[in-house]
């Protein structure tokens, strides 16, 4: 009996130890995961590096400017910009990272000249070499010039190495700082990870994710115009040519021209032209746009079937940017006589980023089109609305002017359009460009999205009906009045319970809209809408 009771506790105790054991090891397991998830980045002033250079008689500085003074920067608006973290340092330096033994993949930092120490006279240059092969080099900065974000591999190299050197000036007393220079284990600047987005009432009409390594020429066409820059759409497909897709990117790139024609730079275009369009819906496009010096990167609209010469016919620019402000996006819409100034109407606004440009990260650049708005966002982010718009039109045989009702023109199926044009409304390239990646526009994805309508009650018709009564698609007043009051008798038996009645008037109402099809009172799309929700209503009755 006493042998069988020590067993027992004996038995008791093992357990005891083993669940022990097991809290332990799950604790360690849990230390060791938070350790390495704090550790996917690391500032590089944490590190000691391997050798640094003296910069004209002084030695960089640990998180703090040559001046011992907080590390700081030029914003976009010329406003200062502070840093705790980062490398302070003098024209000339050198500065030297063994990099072989850690397991990061990318390096990150901020530029500029350090505001703290500026010398009116000065100017700097940034350098970043990896294994000794320049991934990166600086515009000339002086002290009031932006500061700039640079992002490049280092997966599997040995060395990092920092270099600033002056503009070129020989100004001996150039101050500089790399700030919140860090190593990443992990891309900071990603590509699409997420799910395609879903949004109440819509469903995806239209998507291309580029994820086959090749264009999809059943969605999209090379363009070729219009040409209104210092570009030339050769449209050259393969990499490092002037489009193609990659790791689940459409690029498209701006090169130098070498030719004997008028252009500075070859570049490409692509569009849903004959291949798809739409009228009214949602658009999200993610892209990380290019800011170099003559770009002018767009993502525009054009109406599929035009009626009249451009821009009576209308334009639709959900994002473009040129590169006198690489920290502003446009949204706008054109319409109407472009060489008579009141019978041109444009409209539409800007955002801009404090400090950086958009050629640092991806964005999402989004359209919410509506019969009577377009609505435009930088990352769910409004940019502007617009409710109200003028169309004027010149008549092609009379050459009489007459303004047309809203919302023409913008209540039309347009296409989509994605280009890198140089020069034109943005400034020329030049010997200041910086042609490869700072050059392309790298596209993640595009989708459209459109109303998806649930008929289920006489209500949900006359919302329609007024929906597309906005949106200009009935000839007359009295089309839409007759309608309105056959869906008004329809929804009293509806509310008393009357299926017989309302079987019988729904199949009326299918009658009355032959009619106005007959006679061109309402536009194919409508048509065909509120027939098939007059048909689900009546098969929901059987």
């Amino acid at each position: 009996m006493t042998i069988k009771k020590n067993f027992k506790k004996y038995c008791l105790l093992l357990c005891s130890i083993g669940v022990l054991l097991f809290i332990l090891a799950q604790s360690n397991i849990t230390e060791t995961e938070r350790t390495y998830a704090e550790s996917d980045s690391v500032y590089l002033s944490d590190l000691d590096w391997k050798s640094a250079s003296v910069g004209s008689d002084e030695m960089p500085k640990k998180d703090t400017s040559i001046g011992k003074n907080v590390i700081t920067l030029t914003d976009n608006n010329g406003d200062f910009v502070k840093f705790d973290k980062g490398l302070g340092a003098r024209a000339y330096s050198e500065i030297v990272y063994d990099i072989s033994e850690l397991e990061y993949k990318y390096f990150t930092t901020w530029v500029g000249v350090d505001r703290e120490v500026f010398n009116t006279e000065a100017s700097l240059q940034f350098e970043v070499y990896v294994d000794n092969e320049k991934r990166y080099e600086s515009k000339v900065m002086e002290d009031d010039t932006p500061m700039e974000y640079v992002r490049v591999n280092v997966e599997g190299a040995h060395t990092l190495r920092l270099v600033m050197n002056d503009g070129g000036d020989s100004t001996s007393s150039d101050h500089g700082d790399w700030a919140d220079a860090k190593l990443h284990s992990v891309n900071p600047v990603k590509n699409n990870s997420e799910n395609i987005r879903e949004y109440n009432g819509m469903k995806l009409v239209f998507n291309d994710e580029f994820e086959s390594g090749e264009l999809d020429d059943d969605k999209w066409v090379f363009a070729t115009t219009p040409e209104n820059g210092t570009h030339h759409y050769a449209n050259k497909v393969g990499k490092n040519e002037n489009i193609w897709v990659e790791n689940g990117n459409l690029n498209i790139r701006a090169n130098e021209y070498v030719g004997d024609d008028d252009y500075s730079s070859t570049s490409a275009a692509v569009s849903t032209e004959s291949k798809f369009g739409f009228r009214y819906g949602r658009v999200d496009v993610r892209a990380k746009i290019p800011t170099e010096t003559g770009m002018w990167p767009a993502i525009w609209m054009m109406p599929v079937n035009p009626d009249y010469e451009w821009p009576m016919a209308g334009e639709i620019d959900i994002m473009e940017l040129i590169s006198d402000e690489p920290n502003k996006i446009w949204s706008t819409i054109h319409s109407g006589i472009d060489y008579i100034d009141d019978k041109y109407f444009k409209a539409g606004s800007t955002i801009t980023k404090d400090h950086g440009t958009y050629y640092d990260d991806y964005h999402v650049y989004s359209m919410d089109w509506q019969p009577d708005s377009l609505s435009f966002y930088v990352d769910d982010e409004l940019v502007a609305e617009i409710n109200d718009w003028k169309n004027w039109v010149i008549d092609s045989e009379t050459g009489d002017i007459k303004e047309r009702d809203f919302p023409t023109p913008f209540n039309e199926e347009f296409f989509l359009k994605l280009n890198l044009a140089t020069g034109g409304w943005s400034q020329n390239v030049d010997e200041t460009t910086r042609w490869g990646d700072r050059t392309t526009m790298k596209v993640d994805y595009v989708r459209v999205y459109q109303n998806d309508v649930q008929i289920e009650t006489i209500s949900d018709m006359e919302e329609l009906v007024e929906y597309y009564n906005t949106a200009g698609d009935f000839s007359n007043d009295q089309a839409v009045h007759a309608l309105t009051l056959h869906l008004a008798a329809l929804e009293q038996f509806e509310k008393i319970g009357n299926s017989a009645k309302v079987r019988k008037h729904l199949n009326g109402f299918k009658n009355l809209l032959n009619h106005q099809k007959e006679e061109k009172q309402i536009s194919g799309e409508a048509y065909e809408a509120l027939i098939n929700g007059a048909d689900a209503l009546i098969d929901s009755l059987e």
